[in-house]
């Protein structure tokens, strides 16, 4: 059954978590305003990215290498530059 105690702990529960929120919004909006570019989301985004590669199927050694690189090394490689 409720009693008075019970209601006061969970108004001050529910008054901590809404003072929380208010807090973590106002922290969110003056780094925004900041522009010091931190995120919680998308922060992925911002890694560096490598260039992908193709690779094409050497036929004598059966092992996939760049058409402009250094090919297979062997000596009867078609793509041996």
């Amino acid at each position: 059954m409720l009693s008075l105690p019970k209601l006061l702990l969970l108004l001050a529960v529910i008054g901590a978590v809404w003072y929380g929120f208010r807090m973590f919004a106002q922290i969110q909006a003056a780094r925004e305003k900041e522009g010091d570019g931190t995120k919680v989301r998308g922060a992925r985004s911002s890694r560096r990215t490598i260039p992908a590669q193709d690779l094409v199927l050497c036929e004598k050694c059966k092992s996939y290498v760049t058409p402009e690189g250094s090919g297979c090394r062997r000596g009867d490689c078609p793509y041996d530059r």
